[in-house]
């Protein structure tokens, strides 16, 4: 992935148009799939403003956009589908600059690779 760079020099999201209809049903099942292993793992991100999207490029890739409100992140998750069957995530700060991307994110590693960036304290297992 190339990362696009603002007048600042820091790296920038992928940019997001608006999701045509026949890719919004892969955004609902990537909600579930963020959402299902450990609902009290995902609540403890105060994740609001969800938003279907899909990427300004040539691939369209469907996009789950959602702010977050962790321990060790405060932004945006971007989680986009490739259509390999797999997902790339992306961390972006609410001033739009790209803080952290993963890459090949199988569904069921979505919500621990999430985790781990946002609100993971290893002394809080359970």
């Amino acid at each position: 992935m190339d990362k696009v760079k603002n007048e600042m020099g820091f790296a920038v999201a992928t940019p997001l148009t608006t999701i045509k209809k026949n890719n919004e049903e892969i955004v609902r099942t990537m909600l579930k799939q963020v959402q299902m292993p450990n609902r009290i793992v995902f609540g403890s991100w105060g994740a609001t403003r969800f938003v279907m999207a899909e990427s300004d490029n040539d691939n369209h890739e469907p996009c789950l956009r959602f702010k977050v409100n962790g321990n060790h992140f405060k932004g945006y998750v971007h989680i986009f589908y490739n259509w390999a069957d797999y997902y790339r995530i992306e961390f972006v700060s609410t001033h739009n600059n790209l803080k952290k991307v993963i890459d090949v994110v199988y569904f069921d590693e979505l919500q621990e690779k999430i985790d781990v960036f946002v609100e993971k304290i290893k002394e809080y297992a359970f």
